[in-house]
C-alpha cells in the first residue's frame, strides 16, 4: 500500500515536470518573440531548463530552489557578461571564469548556488557565440530575464497542479516515525534469541528512522518558505520533532537493559511490566494513525494508568525483596529499565498532548 502511494506521488511529479517543461519552452519562445529578440531558441531553452530545475516535490522546496536558482543566475549572468567582454569566448576563458565564479559564490556564502552560477557563466559565454552581433551584456541580461520567467512558471505550476505543501511531508513523516518506533519497541521486548538476523532488522529500522528525521529537518526548513503555515503550527511541528528524537533515544536505551532486568522480577511485576509496554506500543500506533488521518484527540489514559500501577508495584517490590546483594551492574540495569520506561511515557504524553491540541475538534 505504501509503495503504491509512493508510485502515485512520483507519477504526479513526473506529470508536473512534463507540463513545466512544455510551459517553460512555450512561454520562453513567446516572450522572446514578443520583444522581437534574435535569440528566441536560447530563450526558450533556458526558460524551460530553469522551470524544470525549480519544480520540486513540494511547494516549499520549489520556493527554496527558485531563490537559489535566481541568486545563482544573477551572479552567473553578471560574471558571464564581465568575463566574456574581458576574456572572450573560448574553452580557456570558460575554465578560468567558472573557477572564479565558484570562488565568488563561496566567499558570498552561496554554496547552494555554485553550480547554477557556473552553468549560467557557461551558457552566457558559449551560447553568445551563436549571436555575436549582440553585446555580451545584453545577452547575459536576457538570460537573467529568462531565468526569472522560468522560476515564476515553476512556482505557478507547483501551486496550480497537485500542490503539495512541505508541511504535509512533515506530518506523514512524523506518523511514519511513530509507527517504526512501535516496530522497534516490539523487537526490543520480544522474547527469544537476539540473533544476527534480528540485529540486521533492528539496525535497518534505526537507519530508517534516522533518514526520516533528516528528511523532516529539511521539510521543516522548506515549510518556513511556503508562508502557508502559521508560526504556531510550525512551532508545534518543531516541538514534535524534538520530542520524537528524545523518545527514539529512550527506546534505544531500553534495549540495553530490558531483558537483563527480568531475572529480578516476580511474576506479578513481570505481568505489569509487559502490560505497560503493551499500552505504550498501542499509544505509538494510535498517535501514528491519528497523524495520518488528522483525527481528533485520543487519550493515552490506559498507558498513564499502566505506568502508575507499574510504579506502585515497583515501590512495593523494592520494599519486600532484597536486590542490593546483587552485582552493582545488575542493580543499575534494574532501575535504569524502569526509569527509561517512565521517560518513554513522559515523552509520549508530551507528544500526545501536542497532537491533541493540533487536531482538537477534528472528526
Amino acid at each position: 500500500m505504501i509503495e503504491a502511494l509512493r508510485n502515485r506521488i512520483e507519477g504526479k511529479i513526473a506529470i508536473k515536470i512534463g507540463i513545466t517543461a512544455l510551459a517553460g519552452w512555450t512561454i520562453g519562445l513567446w516572450f522572446s518573440h514578443l520583444f522581437d529578440r534574435p535569440d528566441s531558441l536560447v530563450s526558450g531553452l533556458w526558460c524551460a531548463l530553469t522551470a524544470i530545475v525549480v519544480v520540486q516535490a513540494n511547494i516549499g522546496g520549489t520556493y527554496k530552489a527558485g531563490l537559489s536558482r535566481f541568486l545563482g543566475v544573477f551572479i552567473g549572468s553578471l560574471l558571464g557578461g564581465i568575463f566574456t567582454v574581458i576574456l572572450g569566448s573560448n574553452p580557456f576563458s570558460l575554465g578560468i571564469s567558472v573557477g572564479i565564479t565558484v570562488i565568488v559564490c563561496t566567499l558570498l556564502n552561496m554554496s547552494d548556488s555554485v553550480r547554477i552560477a557556473s552553468m549560467s557563466v557557461a551558457v552566457v559565454m558559449i551560447m553568445w557565440k551563436l549571436h555575436p552581433e549582440m553585446s555580451p551584456w545584453v545577452f547575459a541580461f536576457y538570460r537573467l530575464i529568462d531565468s526569472a520567467l522560468g522560476i515564476l512558471i515553476g512556482i505557478g505550476i507547483s501551486h496550480l497542479i497537485w500542490p503539495f505543501p512541505a508541511a504535509r511531508n512533515v506530518r506523514l513523516n512524523t506518523a511514519n516515525i511513530l509507527f517504526v518506533l512501535h516496530q522497534l519497541l516490539l523487537m526490543i521486548v520480544q522474547n527469544g534469541e537476539w540473533d544476527k538476523y534480528k540485529e540486521i532488522e533492528y539496525l535497518k529500522r534505526i537507519k530508517e528512522i534516522r533518514t526520516v528525521f533528516d528528511q523532516n529537518t529539511l521539510f521543516l526548513e522548506e515549510s518556513k518558505m511556503e508562508m502557508m503555515m502559521t508560526p504556531e503550527r510550525l512551532e508545534s511541528w518543531s516541538f514534535l520533532h524534538d520530542c520524537l528524537e528524545d523518545l527514539f533515544d529512550q527506546i534505544l536505551s531500553l534495549k540495553r537493559v530490558f531483558h537483563d532486568a527480568h531475572h529480578f522480577l516476580n511474576e506479578e511485576l513481570k505481568d505489569q511490566l509487559h502490560q505497560t509496554v503493551s499500552s505504550i506500543d498501542e499509544g505509538l500506533k494510535f498517535m501514528s494513525h491519528q497523524l495520518t488521518l488528522r483525527k481528533g484527540p485520543g487519550p493515552l489514559s490506559t498507558m498513564n494508568q499502566s505506568l502508575e500501577r507499574l510504579q506502585g508495584k515497583l515501590d512495593l517490590f523494592s520494599k519486600t525483596h532484597t536486590i542490593y546483594a546483587s552485582p552493582l551492574s545488575d542493580i543499575e540495569k534494574f532501575f535504569v529499565c524502569f526509569y527509561t520506561l517512565d521517560a518513554v511515557g513522559m515523552e509520549m504524553q508530551k507528544i500526545g498532548h501536542k497532537i491533541d491540541q493540533m487536531y482538537e475538534g477534528a472528526g
